[in-house]
């Protein structure tokens, strides 16, 4: 292979492989089968790597020379942890973020070994990871003191870990004991997520205001014990925060005399305050943040009313990403009246808007010509006029997620897509009247359980969305093993399908799957099958293909994992 193109020099095909990588490092696999030039050349492009289940040998960290970035979050890796922290210390990566999210309990041992092994690392993510205690918030200050980026959020209980003796570390939970170690130990911090400790207090605020002066994001939701006077000391102290998200019955953040948003120079640019009681006079006190707001996330709120929202639209006039989910105040005059404000938004979410109807989306697309990601799950779309008259397009729209309105229909949904034809992920989970899927080309996601979807629908995604990667189909019933043969034929860089609940397809078609298309790495098994350890293992060692639960999918997509 060396002989093909001797007069092409390196710099020639790193560029084109560099150019096949941009927009995923999938990509480079068919490639770098080709020989072992390319190979080198692809292993020296991929800075990021995403392991869900584990790894045969050798190790895949001495693999790539130029890793930044390692992801394990809520991979499928049983008592293995130890082994890929040991083997990523060994390797001598230089890696600047680390994800272990969902993983745990946390190897202590290896935790300090990586330490000493991987100064560089910057950037630790331990969301939702099993008995993280003071304990490991201790090893993980002493063990990695460059640390600027950390995230300890929704710790998971777990009662078979002990923590004897006493005094910091010996509670088991995550206290202001050893958040006030952290703040001491990692001063640089620039990010720390807090959310779901709920052992916390101010005392912690106060140490974090106190020793972490450069900090630019802080989270603290659901942490019951914080006040708005925690939170307003934080937001003077810390004059670079950027980024704030706090709830809880205890927090006013625009009280009289303790106004968060009303701290000299603030220029705070995201939001989030799901879940609280947001009364007019907060989202009044919001639109004071004026130009810099960029971000906010507003939830599950209880008294959003019009009058704030379209105030802080009128003022914010930057502002990019807009969550509006559940809010009881919306209907398709309401979104008319803040529509046109909203030129330079990106995301907006709307689900469990139940009044919307397609009426609002069509205001939506109309005046937010830069957006990428539309949510309108759980609302009335499907209903009053239809698309076909709208002549403009959106190109910039890849994610859009349209699950559980029943009203929505083939019909419907093709004229949606003739508006946003570049969409590169789409939901339709529990749509009864969807039964077919076409014009997408650049379509790599779609998510259609429990939808309408049959053989003849498949067939189409298969010819019109050659791309896809990952496809589910949980709870299907028109769905049997001819229509997933069809994808699996059509799709050549398929890597993940669900098919749990599907009661038309045997199990036994899960052996011609993977030898039928060698790039599947996951797959959840149809009807009520529930692979053994046993079956794990020989799918995992002889193809690559994990086996999981429809449960361990949903899990994933609910903590916001993407291929």
């Amino acid at each position: 292979m060396e002989g093909c193109c001797p007069e092409l020099p390196e710099d020639c095909w790193r560029l084109i492989f560099a150019r096949l990588a941009l927009c995923h490092t999938r990509h480079l696999d068919s490639p770098s089968l080709a020989c072992k030039h390319f190979l080198a050349i692809a292993n020296c492009l991929v800075s990021s790597l995403t392991l869900r289940f584990p790894f045969r040998s050798p190790s895949p960290f001495s693999r790539f020379p130029n890793l930044v970035s390692v992801d394990v979050s809520f991979g499928f890796f049983g008592g293995q942890l130890d082994r890929l922290l040991r083997d990523l210390a060994a390797s001598g990566a230089r890696i600047r973020t680390l994800d272990l999210s969902g993983q745990g309990p946390l190897p202590l041992c290896r935790m300090k070994e990586l330490g000493r092994s991987v100064p560089t690392l910057k950037g630790l993510v331990c969301s939702r990871v099993k008995a993280l205690s003071d304990r490991v918030l201790i090893v993980i200050a002493d063990s990695f003191p460059n640390l600027e980026e950390l995230d300890v959020s929704y710790p998971v209980e777990d009662g078979t870990v002990e923590y004897p003796g006493e005094g910091l570390g010996s509670t088991g939970k995550v206290s202001d004991a050893g958040v006030e170690f952290v703040s001491r130990k990692l001063g640089n911090l620039l990010s720390l997520d807090l959310s779901g400790n709920y052992c916390i207090s101010d005392r912690s605020l106060l140490s974090i205001a106190l020793n972490c002066a450069s900090l630019r994001r802080l989270a603290a939701l659901d942490c019951e014990f914080l006040s708005g006077d925690g939170v307003a000391f934080v937001a003077s102290r810390c004059r670079d925060l950027e980024s704030l998200s706090v709830n809880g019955s205890r927090i006013s953040l625009s009280r009289p005399g303790a106004n968060v948003f009303l701290v000299p120079g603030w220029e705070l640019q995201s939001l989030d305050l799901s879940g609280m009681d947001v009364s007019n006079h907060l989202l009044l006190a919001i639109s004071n943040l004026g130009g810099s707001l960029r971000r906010l996330i507003l939830p599950r709120c209880e008294g959003v009313s019009l009058q704030g929202v379209s105030e802080v639209v009128q003022r914010c006039e930057l502002l990019e990403h807009l969550d509006l989910e559940a809010a009881a105040f919306l209907t398709d005059e309401a979104v008319k009246l803040i529509g046109f404000r909203l030129t330079d938004l990106k995301f907006i979410n709307l689900s469990s808007c139940h009044r919307l109807t397609n009426e609002s989306l069509r205001t939506i697309l109309t005046n937010a010509a830069n957006l990428e990601e539309i949510r309108m799950e759980r609302t009335d779309l499907g209903k009053g006029t239809g698309f076909s008259e709208c002549k403009f397009r959106r190109a910039r729209i890849r994610r859009l997620r349209l699950g559980w309105n029943k009203h929505l229909d083939d019909e419907i949904l093709s004229e949606i897509i003739g508006i946003c034809g570049e969409i590169k992920e789409l939901s339709v989970n529990d749509c009864l009247r969807i039964s077919r899927v076409r014009g997408l080309e650049k379509l790599e996601v779609l998510e259609a359980g429990r939808s309408g979807l049959s053989d003849e629908g498949l067939e189409e995604v298969g010819r019109s969305c050659r791309g896809m990667a990952r496809l589910g189909l949980e709870g299907c019933r028109g769905v049997t093993e001819q229509g997933v043969k069809e994808v699996v034929r059509m799709c050549k860089a398929l890597r993940e399908v669900n098919l749990s609940r599907c009661a038309r397809i045997w199990v036994g078609l899960l052996c011609w799957m993977v030898i039928a298309r060698p790039s599947l790495r996951r797959i959840a098994p149809p009807g009520d099958f529930h692979p053994s350890e046993a079956h794990k293992k020989i799918m995992l060692i002889r193809h690559g293909c994990l086996l999981c639960t429809s449960e361990e999918w949903g899990a994933e997509l609910r903590n916001g994992c993407r291929i």
